[in-house]
């Protein structure tokens, strides 16, 4: 309802759009003295859904990791999201593709050999130039919850982790994370940069389809306290990453919802854990949230906004949002989600500031707006197809040509920073003096523009990289140019523009 809301928003808007015509190109300016957060990633999930790769063919395989990971037949993932499976439930989550195999087999002890396909997909990042792993746990493994299950019953707990098993489940957590660092042959050794012992921690959970726990404040502290001196007791660099709120007002607020169900405190996740002096040390000055619910109109920038106001309480922190698709059924391949997407990328890094974005699913069999990559294969013996989307080649817009360590400076100019018409966001990378910005048009009408680069740059050459509703315009590469060229922004289309 809120993305038809949304989209209804947008269509009325677009009517009052300014027409420009195209023997008259409105003139952008940015400005490199004036420099925002440093980009850390782009990335996404393997989350349940990429099993079904283990079924499928090396040649398959090998097509959906190009087109995850690379930056040259695909649109280069910077990060990758790795979710620590908290052991399979078949008769409490029916379906499948919600639940995932653990690695341990016993009390501290592991069968290593499962997960293959996702293990084979984390190697297969690595040899395609990802340098940044983020591991995520839903739920503790059955043997450690309060009901043997991977997911919560009503009650008044406030976690399904047994107060007794935190620690079995820290040292879960942090053996994983040593056996990919040094357990492995050299070719499959990951070091997960972050890991995330809690997903969403304010929802109750009770009875839901697929593996999660809630969590109060106070349950969180004591997860992570306890995982930090069990990384720190192998000697691990993984950084501990709260709280992946699920929603982007529980950040800097409190959940009432939840605090006044379970009787502890839920929520206002920044002041709780970058404000606790004995928590704060040991997570990196990194937070994380997830945009859903917050893609509305009358929501979108409001709730930004406060998240910033409360981030820049705490200087040196850095944000990611780490999770966001659009929860709506009905699979879009098309421009209408991968523009709510681009609009999405556009109010969080330029309101937020956050320095990491990752879209949900990289890979879906659903018939939802969660996917990057979709498929229609079911059983074994069905064609192996793979079909990306118009908001997986968005996502590319940026990822592939955002590159970590790329600042976010200043953009200036006519008709700029319209929702229901064009943003833009401009990137300079310091060391080679390269230029991109990221335009967005969800208007209906295509639009002329020139770059000007104020600041100690002189590029020569302009590339620009069209996605639109043409049914080639992925990334479609645009003839380069002189840099200043006048470029064209299609109506209802994102634009990279390189310009070095």
């Amino acid at each position: 309802m809120i993305f038809r809301r949304l989209l209804c928003a947008v269509a009325l808007l677009c009517v009052a759009t300014t027409v420009v015509a195209k023997d008259a190109p409105v003139v952008h300016t940015v400005d490199l003295a004036t420099r925002h957060q440093t980009i850390d990633h782009f990335g996404a999930s393997d989350c349940w859904s990429t099993r079904i790769l283990g079924e499928w063919s090396a040649k398959n395989r090998a097509r959906v990791a190009d087109l995850l990971f690379s930056t040259e037949k695909g649109i280069g993932l910077s990060l990758w999201r790795f979710n620590l499976g908290a052991g399979l439930q078949p008769t409490r989550i029916k379906n499948p593709l919600r639940t995932t195999e653990s690695f341990e087999s016993a009390k501290y002890e592991y069968d290593w050999t499962r997960m293959k396909a996702e293990r084979e997909l984390l190697v297969a990042a690595k040899e395609r130039g990802v340098e940044r792993f983020h591991a995520f746990s839903l739920s503790p493994g059955p043997r450690m919850t309060r009901n043997g299950t991977t997911n919560c019953d009503a009650g008044a707990h406030t976690t399904n982790l047994r107060r007794d098993a935190e620690g079995d489940h820290a040292r879960y957590l942090a053996d994983v994370m040593e056996h990919f660092a040094i357990g492995v042959p050299e070719r499959e050794r990951v070091v997960f940069e972050w890991i995330s012992p809690v997903n969403e921690p304010q929802w109750d959970w009770n009875g839901g389809s697929h593996e999660g726990t809630r969590a109060s404040n106070a349950d969180i502290k004591r997860t992570a306290l306890r995982l930090a001196a069990a990384l720190g007791k192998r000697h691990l660099s993984t950084k501990i990453h709260l709280a992946e709120s699920g929603t982007i007002p529980d950040m800097s607020a409190p959940n009432a919802k939840a605090t006044a169900r379970y009787g502890h405190a839920f929520g206002d996740y920044v002041d709780a854990f970058a404000g606790d002096s004995d928590l704060a040390p040991v997570l990196g000055k990194t937070l994380g949230f997830h945009s859903y619910w917050s893609d509305g109109g009358g929501e979108f920038w409001p709730h930004r906004s406060a998240l910033r106001a409360k981030l820049d309480a705490y200087p040196g922190w850095q944000v990611f949002q780490t999770e966001y698709c659009v929860m709506q059924w009905g699979r879009d391949l098309g421009m209408n989600t991968a523009l709510h997407l681009a609009r999405v990328m556009h109010g969080d890094l330029s309101i937020v500031n956050v320095t990491g974005w990752s879209w949900w699913l990289a890979f879906s069999p659903h018939d939802y707006k969660d996917g990057l990559l979709y498929t229609d294969w079911k059983k074994k013996g069905d064609p192996e197809s793979i079909l990306p989307s118009k908001t997986f080649w968005v996502m590319g817009n940026h990822s592939r040509f955002v590159r970590p360590g790329m600042t976010r400076v200043a953009i200036d100019g006519p008709l700029l920073q319209n929702h229901a018409g064009l943003l833009a966001t401009a990137y300079h990378d310091a060391a080679s003096g390269r230029v991109v910005m990221v335009y967005v048009n969800s208007g209906a009408t295509a639009l002329e523009v020139r770059v000007n680069v104020a600041g100690d740059a002189s590029p020569k050459r302009q590339r620009a990289h069209v996605t639109s509703s043409a049914k080639d315009d992925g990334l479609r590469a645009l003839k380069p140019t002189k840099a200043g060229s006048t470029v064209t922004i299609p109506a209802r289309a994102v634009v990279t523009v390189v310009l070095d």
